[in-house]
């Protein structure tokens, strides 16, 4: 049986996800969207993170195709590349070159603005699904404990809307922790792990006669010992997205010639290939002080009724891990589990503690981490946040090191050669180190 009406701050991803689920259990959804919303609207101030790549993990996409029939399917149709998470990676970590062999899980590739267009054609098609878009949320509306809709503004005008359950997915940028505030509603610290990391990103055009054996090079960064990275990842066709990474306070340069030259210092040379062969369609882009975040809102005992909050909104994680949109399609799933069974309206603590059981683990194992220290920081408009940071070199477990050996390059290309593209070729786990040494084949287990 229906309740009456839900509605969702946030018509992001997770906003986006949220109203679908909803939409099962309530007869009227309404998601207030801060931009300017139509079917086909691209990049938006509130989404500047689609400037930089995303990648759906196989967890994620296996969670979208249940809410959305065929949607995989969809995103390949419209430009996503679908690649094996072993065999079309092409890995530098710290320790050397990860073994490439086929693992079975697949990862999606693309771009968060074809992504979000076709999940929200097929949400707003829904027939108790509404937007209304150009709000800015300033605070809820409440009544002796329960939430009972938000008020802000509309243009110059003020806005008021009430709903039975008001569902928080504004993302990384939420002011619920204020808006608990003002009705005397108090949050713990949030859990913060700052590594100080930049992205700076640019989409290319390749051409189409390139023959690479790989859909996505990854170079991994490791601070303090490692503070530089990069990727390069094919998606919507013929487009490449560059992101050059930086850990602990390094940063990227913006223009031509010193993105290169970023480029040019990491030992994954593939990177800078691309950005010296392919030809630029968009502009440089950049994220700095990039961090994981989680508001604890489980430890809240005095959490009002009619209130719950999901995605970025309580776990907002570094994007360079790429887990955001499998961790917001957790959280909806959850949601769509937990409605068939409560009036989460009535009881939103099972909501936001059920979602505990998934993070207690990630807790214990900050806590426990040899690598990492806590420290207090302070906002303006929140409490003292936990915040883990690196420990000094000399205290850090240094990572296990793998075997020191090059992909498999182009048919009749020198062995010292970094400048010229990877060849084309089966992807298979062949390998072939440094001019002067062999060639190996297999996990490093198999050459043990």
């Amino acid at each position: 049986m229906y309740s009456d009406r839900a509605l969702v701050i946030g018509a992001g991803f997770a906003g986006l996800l949220a109203a679908r689920v909803l939409s099962e259990s309530y007869g009227d959804v309404v998601l207030v969207e801060r931009d300017t919303i139509t079917a086909d609207v691209e990049h938006r101030a509130g989404i500047p993170q689609a400037r930089h790549p995303h990648a759906l993990l196989a967890r994620g996409a296996a969670l979208l195709e249940d809410l959305f029939p065929r949607l995989g399917a969809e995103l390949e149709h419209a430009g996503a590349v679908r690649a094996d998470l072993g065999s079309d990676y092409l890995i530098r970590v710290p320790g050397g070159w990860a073994p490439r062999d086929h693992l079975g899980l697949d990862v999606l590739s693309v771009t968060r603005v074809t992504l979000e267009r076709i999940v929200r054609r097929r949400v707003i098609r829904l027939p108790n699904v509404s937007v209304v878009d150009g709000v800015r949320v300033e605070g809820l509306l409440h009544d002796r404990g329960t939430v009972t809709g938000v008020h802000g503004r509309r243009g110059d005008r003020p806005f008021t809307d009430y709903a039975d359950l008001v569902v928080d997915a504004s993302g990384r940028d939420t002011k619920l922790v204020s808006w608990l505030a003002e009705m005397g509603v108090h949050c713990p610290a949030p859990m913060i792990v700052n590594g100080h990391v930049s992205c700076t990103s640019r989409l290319y055009e390749v051409n189409r006669d390139l023959k690479l054996d790989w859909l996505t090079a990854f170079e991994v960064t490791h601070a303090p010992g490692t503070r530089r990275g990069g990727s390069v990842s094919s998606v919507d066709r013929l487009l490449w997205f560059v992101t050059l990474f930086g850990a602990d306070g390094e940063v990227a340069p913006a223009d031509e010639d010193g993105f290169l030259e970023y480029a040019l210092g990491l030992r994954c040379q593939d990177i800078a290939e691309i950005i010296k062969t392919a030809t630029p369609v968009s502009g440089t882009y950049r994220a700095e002080n990039l961090r994981s975040r989680w508001n604890r809102f489980h430890q809240v005992p005095d959490w009002p009724r009619g209130l719950l909050a999901l995605g970025d909104s309580v776990v907002s994680l570094n994007p360079v891990h790429g887990q955001g949109l499998t961790l917001a399609a957790q959280h909806c799933t959850d949601l769509r589990d937990l409605a068939r069974e409560h009036d989460l309206a009535a009881e939103p603590l099972v909501f936001q503690r059920g979602r505990q059981v998934r993070q207690d683990a990630v807790d214990r194992r900050h806590d426990r981490r040899p690598g990492l220290e806590q420290e207090e920081a302070h906002a303006d408009d929140a409490p003292a946040a936990v915040v883990l940071r690196p420990r000094a070199r000399g205290r850090s477990r240094q990572p296990a090191r793998l075997p020191r050996v090059r992909p498999r390059l182009a048919a009749g290309r020198p062995p010292g050669d970094t400048a010229a593209a990877v060849g084309a070729g089966t992807r298979a786990a062949q390998r072939t180190a440094p001019s002067g040494h062999r060639t190996v084949t297999g996990t490093p287990r198999d050459r043990a």
